[in-house]
């Protein structure tokens, strides 16, 4: 009988004393997780924003975003001959008055809204960017476009009505639109947005309608071919409709997991060894 329940007490006593060890391994596992899940630096896995071209030069990361090839364009000829062998840009300039076309120069450095390629598309910047005194452009007294890479664009913000010199000759420039006349806009000019791929062609604009003005005044001589400057960038035909560039999204917190603290794990699993410490010695006895 004394031999049975001594039998008895120590298949307990081993029972307990293994599950005491199983709870002070899983308590030390949980507690070095716990420890290293504090000194790992948390990552922030949002996607990069892409930007495009940021200034004038119309390069970024090796990729030209001009409608032409960099410098094509040094007289009307240049720029219709390019115009009418590419079928986009036919269809982009098809509004383009060529007799009269004009070439000239930028007096100050000016931000403007600018049209470019891209993936086969045209796109208008969301952004405007500012070009150089000096740099050349071709106008009809509507239509103006960089001679540098074909691009055309209006006059972006801060660009004062008093700025752009008055008519000289009403015979220079085609006459002005009635106030209220419908603002047009090529259907292959989707806006781009700052974090989304380029927009698909939309039947609509998503431009704000303004009255249409003459952008440039220019003053021929006789005696040369070449025209007179604008002191500034035209006024814009239309302005793009107002939007909040999205930020970029935070990254996401991490989910709190509830976990013991790592002193009493360490302590449960000292108090079960003494336990079963304490129940071996007592039978051994």
């Amino acid at each position: 009988m004394k031999r049975n329940t001594h039998s008895r007490r120590s298949t307990a006593a081993l029972t307990l004393a293994v599950f005491a060890v199983l709870i002070a391994f899983f308590a030390l596992i949980a507690a070095l997780a716990a420890l290293k899940q504090r000194t790992e630096p948390l990552i922030n896995t949002a996607a990069p924003f892409e930007e495009d071209f940021q200034d004038a030069a119309f390069e970024s990361g090796g990729k030209w975003y001009g409608l032409c090839n960099k410098n094509s364009v040094h007289s009307v000829e240049d720029f219709r001959r390019i115009v009418s062998g590419d079928p986009l840009l036919a269809k982009h300039f098809a509004d383009f008055k060529w007799e009269k076309a004009r070439l000239g120069e930028l007096d100050t450095a000016v931000p403007v809204y600018i049209n470019f390629r891209k993936n086969g598309l045209i796109f208008r910047k969301e952004r405007p960017i500012k070009l150089p005194a000096g740099d050349g452009y071709i106008s009809d007294g509507n239509i103006t476009a960089r001679t540098y890479c074909c691009n055309d664009y209006v006059a972006g913000p801060h660009i004062k009505e008093s700025s752009v010199p008055p008519l000289e000759s009403s015979a220079a420039l085609p006459a002005q639109l009635d106030e209220g006349a419908t603002a047009e806009m090529s259907a292959s000019l989707p806006a781009q947005t700052s974090l989304a791929p380029p927009a698909r062609q939309s039947a609509e604009p998503t431009w704000v309608k303004k009255p249409r003005r003459t952008l440039f005044a220019f003053n021929s001589t006789p005696a040369s071919g070449r025209h007179n400057r604008p002191t500034s960038a035209p006024e814009p035909m239309y302005a793009p409709a107002p939007t909040s560039t999205p930020a970029l999204p935070p990254a996401p917190e991490p989910t709190p997991i509830p976990e013991p603290g790592t002193i009493l794990l360490l302590g449960m699993g000292i108090s079960a060894a003494f336990v079963a410490h304490y129940f071996i010695n007592k039978v051994k006895k």
